[in-house]
């Protein structure tokens, strides 16, 4: 994540009265569902840059047929290792003697007073708020980067990239297309596509314009041919190359593809109740789940609090599962976790602690703090968890 440069001066950061009210949601229920930023606990704690932990296996269940007297047998179970490594936090605070002094002085006619006594102590807060945003998305999306020097920054892996095994993909199945750079014109055979239909285009070949992995809208539909928005209702995407690839449409989330991912799960290494099983996700999917559990299926809806984080519960064929939002989650993944397997993991630094603030060398007149810390995560068997990625948004 970024460092955060710049200086708290009166005229960035004009004084207003009255109340002062956060317009940036700043919650974060993943990251406080796992305990937050508490580094309590010797589990939690580690001492170098990387760490591993281990799963082994049983063998099949089987009947026995064992004569009277005969010689046991031996068999050995194999045991592997995850890592993963902690990524650094880290986050500038200047505020000028100016800033610092004139605490009531305000951009605009008020009878109000300025809320924000210290200038100093507000910036810091508002970068701890910051990097608890930031860990919680990067728990959830970040790619994992474990740099052979100190030239290039670590990256902890998040929860989606890790899953593999129980991973299933929401979209139709890929036809193959070419495109026009003189018309904009993509033409895939008899594809079947209707008016701002969301899909998404992979192995591209030319076709300068549109990106791989992208959202894009079909407009302009015919048979054979449609051309490409970047929004719904959006004008026609300029390619400026000819090219070919491969178009997929989005899938419309369905229990169908749910039972897909958590059959997975339940069936190679099950589905645990005292685990807290949960379904993250953004607030469309959030939508889509209501529609086919509650609408449609008529399956019993209830809430409850998990670790601070209040969450809706519902009883699938699977089992009672959470249900909880985090706008860190893609709009187009739905993920299902056990909840306990998940760890943050935290790199101690000597006489300091894991997240701390403290003064830099004078720069000007101005007070210069640094927020640091160092943290990664641990998400144990990641056959324990499953991912549908390539859903429709909207």
């Amino acid at each position: 994540m970024p460092n955060f440069s710049g200086m708290a001066s009166t005229f960035d950061i004009p004084n207003y009265g009255g109340e002062l009210f956060l317009v940036t949601p700043s919650d974060t229920p993943t990251l406080t569902a796992m305990g937050g930023l508490n580094a309590n606990g010797a589990d939690l704690l580690v001492n170098s840059t990387e760490y591993t932990w281990q799963t082994e296996d049983l063998a099949a269940p089987a009947q026995p047929a064992i004569v009277e007297g005969a010689n046991a047998s031996f068999s050995e179970r194999t045991r592997a290792n995850y890592s993963n490594v902690v990524q650094i936090f880290q986050y500038g605070v200047s505020v000028t003697y100016t800033k610092l002094a004139a605490n009531q002085q305000l951009a605009a006619i008020s009878a109000d007073q300025n809320p924000v006594q210290n200038e100093l102590d507000h910036q810091i807060n508002l970068k701890l708020i910051q990097a608890a945003r930031d860990i919680n998305y990067t728990f959830i999306n970040g790619v994992y980067q474990k740099p052979g020097d100190n030239s290039t920054g670590r990256k902890t892996r998040g929860l989606i990239p890790a899953i593999t095994t129980a991973a299933v993909d929401g979209q139709a199945t890929g036809q193959a297309f070419t495109n026009a750079a003189a018309t904009d014109i993509f033409t895939a055979n008899a594809h079947g596509y209707t008016l701002w239909q969301q899909v998404r285009l992979s192995g591209l070949t030319g076709s300068a314009g549109v990106v791989a992995g992208t959202i894009y809208y079909v407009r302009d539909v015919t048979t054979n041919t449609f051309k490409l928005a970047a929004a719904s209702g959006g004008a026609a995407i300029d390619i400026t190359s000819d090219g070919s690839g491969t178009v997929k449409a989005a899938g419309v989330l369905s229990k169908t593809l749910i039972d897909s991912a958590l059959d997975n799960v339940w069936t190679n290494r099950g589905i645990k109740q005292d685990m807290e099983p949960t379904l993250i996700c953004n607030s469309f999917q959030k939508r889509m789940l209501s529609s086919i559990y509650i609408t449609n299926a008529n399956y019993r809806e209830a809430s409850r609090n998990m670790g601070g984080v209040n969450v809706q519960t519902i009883e699938t064929d699977f089992g009672t599962l959470n249900i909880m939002m985090d706008r860190a989650m893609p709009s187009d993944t739905l993920v299902f976790t056990h909840m306990r397997l998940l760890k943050p993991k935290f790199l101690l630094i000597p006489g300091k602690g894991f997240l701390f603030v403290e003064p830099l060398s004078k720069s000007g007149a101005a007070e210069n703090y640094q927020l640091y810390g160092e943290v990664g995560l641990e998400y144990g068997d990641e056959g324990q968890h499953a991912k549908i990625t390539g859903l429709t948004t909207a």
